[in-house]
């Protein structure tokens, strides 16, 4: 399934943390859902908890 992994930078940090991971089900050409899931699935996923911007 098509994912999407959100960071957020909050004002006055110089680090994106792990926000959400979004898992979109499909049928046909529309999107029929999405499962959020916080970012404790970040490292399972081999994604990093943090981005350095």
């Amino acid at each position: 399934m098509p994912a999407a992994a959100s960071y957020l930078r909050r004002p006055g940090d110089t680090v994106f943390r792990g926000f959400k991971l979004d898992v979109l089900r499909v049928e046909g050409d529309a999107i029929a859902e999405i499962t959020t899931f916080g970012p404790s699935l970040f490292g399972v996923l081999g994604l990093p908890a943090e981005l350095v911007g």
